[in-house]
């Protein structure tokens, strides 16, 4: 029953909508986070190992880069729970598991979709929810620990994965083009801080 009370209790429309910025700003980095999660753990699943073009690069590449590369190896061997993530919730949500996970969840979280106009201007934060739910279960039974462990792991990831692309791509220009990446003047651009930048939820699309 409390199942079906939080699948009736999905949808509430919204006049005006929450800025990132606003207290509302926790679901849109939810969902952001859960994509940079997904994506990190994609790339370090099938970089180590798997792929027959390492047998060709490992050897060429720098000292960092082939830490880095090791790094991802003995990441992947101790943490099973990226194979299982990647396989059953990166690109689709698994029915039943998400089906298990509802009856998880405590009613005052936030069970509704946000919903614009347009379709590209609707937040589905109720599936980023439940999804989320599910992942960190299979991580670890007790949710704060498990999502911890995310994130630290994602982080860990990123910066290896960064190493070991930057050192592959020296490696192929050098091989095919025979340049190197450090070669020529770099353009220098100013950006930015991070913590300046506002995205609102929903953007003015022009209408047809």
């Amino acid at each position: 029953m409390a199942s079906e009370a939080k699948r009736a209790h999905f949808l509430r429309s919204t006049e005006n909508p929450p800025s990132i910025m606003s207290p509302r700003k926790r679901r849109t980095v939810s969902s952001l986070r859960r994509r940079r999660i997904d994506t990190v753990i994609d790339r370090s699943s099938s970089v180590p190992g798997r792929l027959p073009i390492r047998r060709d690069y490992e050897q060429s590449l720098s000292p960092k880069a082939q830490k880095a590369l090791a790094d991802l190896s003995k990441f992947i061997a101790k943490n099973s729970y990226v194979a299982t993530l990647r396989n059953g919730y990166v690109f689709h949500y698994p029915s039943k598991k998400l089906n298990d996970a509802m009856s998880g969840i405590p009613d005052h979280d936030d069970w509704n979709f946000y919903l614009g106009e347009t379709d590209g201007n609707s937040l589905y934060y109720l599936s980023e929810m439940i999804a989320v739910h599910a992942m960190l279960a299979e991580v670890n039974s007790d949710k704060a620990a498990g999502f911890e462990k995310m994130i630290d792991d994602r982080d860990y990831v990123a910066r290896r994965i960064i190493a070991l692309s930057t050192g592959c791509m020296n490696v192929f220009v050098k091989r095919h083009l025979g340049l190197r990446m450090e070669d020529g003047t770099p353009n220098t651009i100013k950006v930015p801080n991070l913590l300046d930048v506002k995205l609102p939820f929903f953007m003015e699309l022009e209408q047809e």
